[in-house]
């Protein structure tokens, strides 16, 4: 007996709490014998918003070839100021008798063909990683890669390699902002946003570098994503160790969003805990953006750790609502809550009639709200009471699961606009089917698109040690552009739209994005090969290397400086002619 009521002395001092902080609690509606007997009782004004998926823009729609999409990317305006970065370096170096002195061929400029050859390497290298870039060029047939040896001389890519310095930081600056603009320029997103940290991996020495232990990669650079349905990078921003409140950085990011262009309410914004609080849910809603936001227990006004973290058992929720008036400042919000006790009239001083519900704390704030009011009131104008405006409803539901995560805790404490707390059955393979809140189950669907983009960059992805920040940012945003490439590129071609994106796929379209890079710029490609016949005959090469018998002939290859009979001629020429194909994909063996 003494249990019982001392839980409803509980329950009733929650009650009152969250009747405080104006969030209305919801009876325990869904109990625990919830096989068959599950009714999804439905809280009024909460808006379920369809799903809209996102497109490349008009000058993209028909682009089907890789290349062509690539470029939209990576336009001539990015070439000259990159090409510019990489000459400027190699006029230094050239000045320099020590760097001179270590043998690099930087006597010529360098052109926009030698930027897409070092591309394709770059991307061969990720497909194919070796602990020195030396290695590839090797004559060992076990550390070689014969693609990359017949695109690119070793000299040439290491030329290029070591000469991406950015000595101002406007250069790099107008590098950035280039990507970004076009990355927000080639795609109409979809409805359904989130927003979620990437460390990108490095140990250079630099003041921004952030240590996560629970991430994959540990240590790096951060940056802030913004991704959508499609799993498209959309825009992003450096964490550079300034001081910023997580709403802040919330509301940066989906600033970048084009709320102009659509009406109020159509995109979704999904954000973890870092971001959940009652600060950032008011700052979404007068921008008219729709949100769904994990919390901590000790933000959103203490509702989940004072109040319904008391209630819930393991397997269980509880769920309050709140209605939350749009385009209204704290000033106004203290006003509202009196609401019609504080009258101004002319030349008259002002009074306060509080009841018991009143806090003292909420008394001294309106009492020196409304002093500096009347000191303002130079004009003796009656402020009449504030006008209803339009008021959007939010749920804040509490569960706790059964499963502990990473962290240690089992709970999860979620915020939104957009979903109810009508409870959905999760089917497993192993383990009997789960019975959680619709909220929780959409938030674990939908959280994963940032996960899923940062999957398929880090694939393949060429990850040398780097001294230089901006050089590890730079290779990052390269890798961006090609996996922004892919996701275009699968919307605009049905076949390819069809397959799953996993590392199989991702790794056949970079050797097709190597190709067309490639194109006519490869060694091999450029060479013309004529057989002519000389004075003296010698062993051909074919024969003595592949079919290891000796046999003589008096023609010569002038341009492979090697005697090969007529029909070694054309069987090796033509393997060297489709180690480039795009059909075989062992090409990089």
């Amino acid at each position: 007996m003494k249990t019982n009521k001392k839980k409803e002395k509980e329950a009733l001092r929650i009650k009152n709490f969250l009747k405080r902080e104006n969030w209305i609690l919801l009876d325990n509606r869904f109990p625990d014998n919830q096989s068959e007997e599950i009714k999804s009782e439905t809280i009024e004004n909460i808006e379920i918003i369809p799903e809209f998926k996102g497109c490349p823009t008009k000058n993209l729609i028909e682009k089907t070839k890789i290349l062509d999409i690539f470029e939209s990317f990576f336009d001539q305006e990015l070439i000259t100021i990159l090409l510019n970065v990489l000459n400027e370096e190699r006029v230094r170096r050239l000045n320099d008798v020590q760097l001179k002195s270590k043998g690099l061929p930087i006597d010529k400029k360098f052109l926009k063909k030698d930027l897409f050859n070092y591309l394709s390497c770059f991307i061969a290298m990720g497909i194919h990683p070796n602990t020195d870039i030396s290695d590839h060029w090797k004559k060992n047939s076990i550390l070689e890669t014969k693609w990359i040896k017949d695109t690119m001389s070793r000299g040439r890519f290491q030329a290029i390699h070591r000469c991406w310095r950015f000595n101002n930081k406007t250069s790099f600056d107008q590098v950035r902002k280039i990507i970004k603009k076009k990355c927000m320029e080639n795609w109409e997103l979809s409805n359904q946003v989130v927003i979620d940290e990437t460390l990108i991996k490095t140990k250079c020495r630099c003041k921004m570098i952030v240590r996560m232990p629970r991430k994959p990669q540990k240590q790096g650079l951060k940056i802030w994503v913004l991704a959508d349905s499609d799993n498209y990078y959309y825009c992003w921003d450096l964490y550079s160790g300034q001081y910023e409140t997580t709403h802040e950085t919330l509301l940066k990011l989906t600033k970048h969003l084009p709320l102009e262009k659509y009406p109020k309410f159509y995109f979704k914004v999904i954000a973890d805990a870092y971001f959940g609080s009652t600060k950032s849910v008011k700052e979404l809603l007068d921008l008219g953006v729709n949100f769904t936001l994990m919390c901590r227990k000790d933000r959103t006004s203490k509702i989940f750790k004072n109040s319904l973290g008391k209630l819930v058992e393991n397997g269980k929720w509880r769920t309050c609502y709140r209605d939350f008036k749009l385009g209204i400042t704290e000033e106004n919000s203290i006003l509202e809550d009196l609401g019609n006790q504080i009258n101004f009239n002319r030349n008259k001083t002002t009074t306060f009639n509080f009841g018991n519900s009143v806090t003292t704390s909420i008394f001294h704030k309106n009492l020196l709200l409304c002093k500096e009011i009347q000191k303002n009131n130079l004009d003796n104008k009656i402020v009449s009471p504030l006008e209803k405006k339009e008021t959007k409803r939010v749920v804040a539901t509490f569960f706790k699961d059964k499963k502990r995560r990473k962290n240690g805790s089992n709970d999860v404490c979620l915020v939104s606009n957009c979903y109810e707390d009508s409870p959905v059955e999760c089917k497993r393979k192993k383990s009997p089917t789960k019975i959680k809140p619709k909220l929780c189950d959409q938030y674990s669907k939908e959280m994963d698109y940032v996960d899923k983009a940062n999957q398929n960059i880090h694939t393949c992805l060429f990850n040398h040690r780097n001294k230089s920040w901006k050089r590890v940012l730079l290779f990052y945003f390269f890798k961006i552009i090609m996996h922004n490439t892919q996701v275009i590129y699968r919307k605009n071609n049905t076949e390819e739209h069809l397959k799953k994106t996993n590392t199989k796929e991702t790794k056949y379209f970079l050797v097709k994005l190597a190709e067309e890079l490639v194109g006519k710029n490869s060694k091999i490609s450029d060479r013309i090969h004529i057989l002519k016949r000389v004075n003296h005959r010698t062993d051909c090469f074919y024969c003595r290397k592949q079919l290891k018998k000796s046999s003589s002939t008096p023609f010569h290859c002038f341009e492979c400086k090697m005697h090969l009979h007529l029909k070694c001629f054309e069987t090796l020429h033509w393997s060297l002619k489709h180690q480039i194909s795009i059909k075989n994909t062992t090409k990089f063996k």
